[in-house]
Formats: C-alpha cells, structure tokens, sequence
C-alpha cells in the first residue's frame, strides 16, 4: 500500500503539513513499544522548555520535529527506538558516515513500517469498536435510521425539504468530524464556510449518507473504516483503520 511505503520513508516527509487538516470536505479513499499510542503526553520539558523557543526560527525547527513525529507516531516507537531514529536523523543531517547503508534496508524498513501499522490498525479497530456497537443501537433505535449494507449508519436528526441528492450531484454542507473517542478533527462550523463538493468525489460513507437526507436535514454518519478512510487513514489526524462520526447538515443540492 502507498501508506505503507510513505511510512517507512517518512522521514522525508517531515517538513509537509497534514493534508487532512486542510481538507474542505472528507476526501475520497485513496508495547511500550506499543503499537497504539493515541493520547499525546505532556512535553517533558514544560513551560520553562516552551520559553526557550525565543526566535522564529527555533520555533519553526521545533515544528519541524513536531510534524516528524507526528508522521511517524503511529509506528508506536518505543523510547529507545526513537533514540535510533534520532540517531540516525542526527548522523545524516551532520554528514557523518552512517552506520548502516540505507539502500540496503529499505525492504527491512517497509516490513517494519507494515508490521507496526497493522499493529495499530488492529489496536484502533478494537478500541473503535464499542462506540460503533453504541451507535448502531442508536440508529436501530432512532426513527428513519438505517444500518446501510456497508455498515455506514444514518441517524437522523432534523428532517429537511425538497429532493434528496443523487451521486452526481454537488452539494453544499456544514458538518464536524469526530473520532470516536470525540476529538474533532474536522468541522466547516469552525472554519466559518460551508464546503461544497461533488459527492460521488468523497468518502463512501458520505456518498452513501448524504443521499438519505434533503436540503435543510441534518444527520449523524457513522463510518466504518471500509467506508472512510480504510487501514491508511491520514495520518497524523485521522489514524489508520479509525471509526468516524460526523454530524452533517445538508444546506443545498446542485445538478
């Protein structure tokens, strides 16, 4: 898979935002040393590390690291794992002679990456799972709701009027995306513009939900990972084999 190799080649990556940050609207698919480590801990270094970032440019190299770790976090690093990879880091960013010839590791380096992300993906599904078995109650429970053949769940919650769309059409939507532990990392209502998009052009548990409901409707999806963003997910904000619960209201439909 393409997550795979970019993984165990992340550290190139390390400069590049998220794209899941900047998204508009869901995308289409494309122990410890622990395999799952979704709770950030708190920086060792405190308040009186964060005042030491005085300039600019430290700030803008602490970010630098910041973005690598978070592209590499679901690798579940151990500590003295990541000693290595800063090792590593170190001796070529210095141009010292490395210990060891990257070009003769690079297969190693992608069956470690797959090992440990399938770790996690195993990890996240099991945890995902409670809150999806929660939900589906509440969608067999709830009037209009349905459990679709993909597993995506559709809950209503404000009826709308008018057509529904059909995949070929645009639509224009508010909406917010949580995990399902709650966090958001997503949501038009924060960003101040609704999102507009062709919605056979995204995720199919959006393309599938949104279909159910009218202009004017609001309603909660609930995505399996087969039906969002599978395995990969985007890292760092959306992890790999996640469950997501978006609350969506549909504004208006375009041919």
């Amino acid at each position: 898979m393409k997550n795979l190799q970019k993984a165990a080649m992340i550290l190139a990556l390390a400069a590049c935002p998220a794209a899941a940050q900047n998204a508009q609207a869901p995308a289409a698919k494309p122990a410890k040393s622990a395999p799952h480590a979704k709770k950030r801990a708190t920086s060792a270094g405190g308040p009186a590390a964060a005042a030491s970032l005085q300039t600019d440019d430290q700030k803008a190299l602490y970010v630098l690291g910041a973005r690598l770790g978070d592209n590499i976090s679901e690798l579940g690093l151990s500590a003295s794992e990541l000693s290595l990879v800063t090792r590593g880091l170190d001796d070529a960013a210095m141009g010292r002679n490395l210990l060891v010839d990257p070009s003769l590791y690079s297969a190693q380096l992608q069956a470690f990456a797959r090992k440990r992300l399938a770790a996690h993906v195993s990890v996240q599904k099991k945890e995902d799972h409670p809150f999806y078995e929660k939900a589906k109650a509440r969608a067999q429970k709830t009037k209009g709701g349905q459990v679709l053949p993909s597993g995506v769940l559709y809950i209503p919650i404000a009826k709308g009027k008018g057509k529904k769309p059909l995949e070929t059409d645009r639509v224009t939507v508010d909406y917010e995306g949580k995990l399902a532990d709650g966090k958001v990392f997503d949501s038009s209502y924060k960003r101040g513009t609704p999102a507009t998009f062709p919605l056979k052009g995204v995720i199919p548990c959006w393309t599938q939900g949104v279909q159910l409901m009218r202009p004017g409707g609001e309603a909660e999806l609930v995505c399996p990972p087969a039906a969002a963003y599978g395995d990969q997910g985007r890292p760092p904000t959306i992890p790999g084999g996640a469950t997501l619960d978006f609350k969506v209201k549909l504004i208006r439909v375009a041919k």
